[in-house]
């Protein structure tokens, strides 16, 4: 019986730390979740990245975009400045979403491009994609 209800409080946990983690993901289905406000990768009207995408033409346009806007730049980090965002790729069918924003209030946030989806859009359906994750970065 304790180790059922162990087992019990172990589940509940890991499910409220799932809950918590896809806070912010975006999903094909077109179910959108919303960054708090002030949860944001901007560090003194800027955005400083890192990291790597197999989609660095749709991340370039996409960014060309956002600075094109004025509000805020976004640059790649070097050794002067700290690293707000870090750029990646996963391949991973079960989460269940194309890009996705976390925020971390501690280090680096993390935009994350999810290639299992990816692959399959065209050009345009990617850099939307990316766009729309980087509009959650600021």
């Amino acid at each position: 019986m304790i180790y059922l209800n162990k087992l019990f409080i172990v589940f509940l946990f890991v499910g409220l730390v799932m809950a918590g983690s896809i806070a912010e993901a975006h999903y094909p289905c077109g179910t959108h979740y919303l960054t708090p406000a002030g949860e944001n990768a901007v560090d003194a009207g800027e955005i400083r990245w890192g990291g790597s995408t197999q989609y660095s033409w749709e991340w370039g346009d996409s960014v060309d975009a956002w600075n094109n806007l004025g509000a805020v730049n976004i640059a790649p980090d070097n050794i002067y400045t700290y690293q707000d965002l870090t750029l990646g790729d996963v391949d991973n069918y079960y989460l269940g979403w194309w890009g996705a924003y976390d925020y971390d209030y501690f280090g680096s946030d993390s935009l994350t491009l999810n290639k299992y989806y990816m692959d399959g859009g065209s050009y345009g359906n990617r850099a939307h994609i990316v766009s729309h994750e980087l509009g959650h970065v600021h």
